[in-house]
């Protein structure tokens, strides 16, 4: 078997998920993005808004989508990829809505990913709003139909964390 980097091969999958889903879900508006993983207990994944900024001139910042490597092992690449839209989601309401304070998975949020068809859920109440929000795919949404045409194409998503398979809440 030929060597492969798998950072690099890991994070050019990444970066192809973001631009087939800002084009398919998005009509290409979001910004450019910093996508990186994080072991973050309790976490799927995150966004954090203006996170890094260029050293080579001064005013061009970038937004951070984080996934935790620690969840992969329990999921499928469809599962994986949602996750990544649930952050786009995010990154889409900082720039176009009007994000809730902190954390919290306001109503527009849940708007959008409805809308996406990925129906959040909150692990606590059950709701579609709140701090600790997941989601699920619906079958045929248009999430869904996106997966369909990027999984056609044979993208896979090849590294996991193997010393961890607990899946975060």
């Amino acid at each position: 078997m030929d060597f492969v980097d798998p950072a690099r091969e890991t994070y050019r999958g990444f970066y192809a998920a973001f631009d087939h889903f800002n084009a398919a879900l998005f009509d290409g508006a979001l910004p450019d993005v910093m996508i990186t993983m994080q072991r973050q207990r309790g976490a799927r994944g995150y966004f954090s808004s203006d996170r890094f900024g260029y050293r080579r001139a001064d005013g061009i910042v970038v937004d951070e989508i984080a996934l935790n490597p620690v969840t992969f092992t329990k999921q499928t690449d469809r599962e994986i990829i949602s996750t990544l839209v649930h952050e786009m989601v995010h990154q889409w309401q900082h720039h176009f809505g009007k994000p809730g304070r902190g954390t919290y998975h306001n109503k527009q949020w849940t708007a959008k990913m409805v809308e996406l068809g990925l129906m959040p859920y909150a692990y606590d109440t059950g709701k579609q709003t709140g701090q600790r929000v997941t989601h699920y795919i619906v079958d045929g949404g248009p999430f869904d139909r996106a997966w369909q045409q990027l999984a056609a194409s044979g993208y896979t998503l090849d590294y996991q964390d193997p010393a961890r398979s607990e899946l975060a809440p």
